[in-house]
């Protein structure tokens, strides 16, 4: 599967997202929640450990609004 389908999918099911895991990162792979964790480098190690590297996982903050950063 594609980052991108992972993308796709964590947008499609934000609403749900939001209500179960507000807030938390959550690793998402074959678009189903993986793993839900209070920090990046929690949700990082803990993907690596089970994926690998090269595992094509998306980890993402569980926020009701993307937000936007300017460069």
């Amino acid at each position: 599967m594609a980052l991108q389908d992972e993308q796709t999918w964590f947008n499609q099911n934000r609403p749900y997202l939001v209500s179960k895991y507000s807030g938390q990162y959550v690793v998402v792979l074959n678009q189903a929640v993986q793993g839900a964790f209070p920090t990046f480098q929690a949700a990082y190690h803990a993907a690596v450990q089970r994926f690998g590297v090269g595992g094509g996982f998306l980890i993402k903050q569980v926020l009701s609004v993307e937000p936007t950063h300017y460069i």
